[in-house]
């Protein structure tokens, strides 16, 4: 059994991590998260061009055709929002009726192995090796694993105080270019008072 070195607990939301999709998605990808978008874009003018070549020069519902082409475009750049939106709602519906709770208590613990997230319903231990940074995202600390990012809420913390010792912890154990990307982890602890202060 590994030796606890910090933890915190308290209860998060199941669905809470969903929220961080973009954020992940804008950390890893950068501008390349749009591409498919811009390639659907493509397809999309392409195809209006085509139409609007075709129309007769004087037609007399030519802008109608154009307003509905237009209407058909926007329809069809909107729907990924759209559907993820809808699908995150079944995807949450679907899970409850598996017994999946709102509310979770869970534990996140730095040991001698690694990162240990603990719940009832799971038990997840990512060793240090595999972790690669620590980011902030508002009221969260993102921490990405091997393939995964794990948040860990501010508001689990009693003050600041613990706050900065557990980031402490965590940042002492990650290897130099992850603590590299943890910047913004790394500026938060250093404002750790000191014990002469």
């Amino acid at each position: 059994m590994a030796d606890v070195v910090a933890d915190v607990s308290g209860t998060i939301g199941s669905f809470e991590g969903m929220r961080f999709g973009n954020r992940v998605h804008r950390r890893l990808l950068g501008w390349r998260r749009f591409l498919p978008f811009a390639w659907l874009l493509l397809i999309v003018l392409l195809l209006v061009a085509w139409q609007v070549a075709a129309l007769p020069l004087f037609a007399d519902d030519r802008l109608n055709e154009i307003a509905y082409l237009a209407l058909i475009a926007g329809l069809f750049i909107s729907f990924p929002a759209t559907h993820r939106r809808f699908l995150i709602s079944v995807m949450r519906r679907k899970w409850q009726e598996r017994g999946l709770t709102e509310q979770l208590e869970i534990t996140y613990a730095l040991t001698s192995e690694g990162l240990k997230i603990a719940s009832p319903q799971r038990l997840i231990l990512e060793y240090w090796r595999s972790l690669t940074e620590v980011a902030r995202h508002r009221e969260y600390w993102l921490i990405y694993g091997a393939g995964s990012v794990y948040f860990l809420p501010r508001r689990l913390f009693s003050s600041s105080a613990q706050e900065r010792a557990f980031l402490s912890a965590l940042l002492d154990r990650l290897d130099a270019p992850a603590r590299q990307r943890s910047r913004a982890a790394a500026a938060f602890v250093a404002t750790l008072p000191t014990a002469a202060g």
